[in-house]
């Protein structure tokens, strides 16, 4: 083998390497980034008195319905879901 020869073999060894690092920290660079989770759910319940639907999701789901103290109590409430489980909304 040529001077030449193991000059270039040397470099391709170089560049086959460079590309399998290249490569691992592009799988760990996608693997630390991509972090989405379900965040809420937004139940829409078409219905003209808003604590029927209260009721049934809370039987349903076995969740407290907490009612909004605000002017538009008559239309929204969510559940009361643990911190690691997606917002409830009704």
């Amino acid at each position: 083998m040529s001077l030449l020869d193991y000059l270039k073999a040397k470099q391709r060894a170089k560049g086959i390497e460079g590309l399998r690092l290249l490569n691992k920290l592009l799988v760990a660079q996608e693997s630390i980034m991509h972090k989405s989770r379900l965040a809420a759910l937004v139940i829409d319940s078409k219905v003209d008195d808003i604590e029927e639907a209260n009721l049934f999701w809370e039987q349903a789901l076995g969740l407290e319905c907490i009612r909004s103290n605000e002017e538009r109590s008559s239309r929204y409430s969510h559940l009361n879901a643990p911190d690691d489980q997606p917002h409830i909304l009704i």
